[in-house]
C-alpha cells in the first residue's frame, strides 16, 4: 500500500509540475505527468527555460522527499507491527525423541515385539 500510495502521490505531484510548464511554455492540451521530465532532458540546456526547470523541480522535490519519507516510515511501522515474536526463525522441526515416539504411539510394535 505504500508503495502504490507513493506511485500514486508521484503521478500527481508530476501532473501539477507538467500543467505548470505547459502554462509556462503557453502551451495547449493534455500531456502525460511526467512530460516536464522528457522536456528538460531535452531542453535542459537552454538558458530561456531556466525559470520553467527551477519552477518544476521547486515544485517537485519538497513534495516528493516528504511523500517517500511517509512511504518509507509506514513500510517501517507495519513491518514492526506486523512482525511476529516467536523464536522459532528458520523453523521448529527436529528429530523425535523417544518421548516423542511414545506420545505418537509409534513404539506400540516394537515395545510389544
Amino acid at each position: 500500500m505504500a508503495l502504490g500510495g507513493f506511485a500514486i502521490g508521484a503521478l500527481v505531484i508530476n501532473e501539477r509540475a507538467t500543467q505548470t510548464a505547459v502554462a509556462m511554455f503557453r502551451l495547449h492540451g493534455f500531456y502525460a505527468p511526467w512530460q516536464w521530465i522528457v522536456w528538460w532532458c531535452q531542453w535542459h540546456a537552454a538558458t530561456a527555460f531556466q525559470p520553467v526547470w527551477e519552477t518544476c523541480t521547486r515544485l517537485v522535490l519538497i513534495p516528493m522527499l516528504m511523500l517517500a519519507g511517509i512511504a518509507v516510515a509506514i513500510i517501517i511501522v507495519a513491518r514492526y507491527l506486523l512482525a511476529t515474536t516467536s523464536a522459532d526463525l528458520y523453523g521448529s522441526a527436529r528429530w523425535a525423541s523417544r518421548r516423542d515416539l511414545v506420545k505418537a504411539d509409534l513404539l506400540a510394535g516394537w515395545l510389544a515385539g
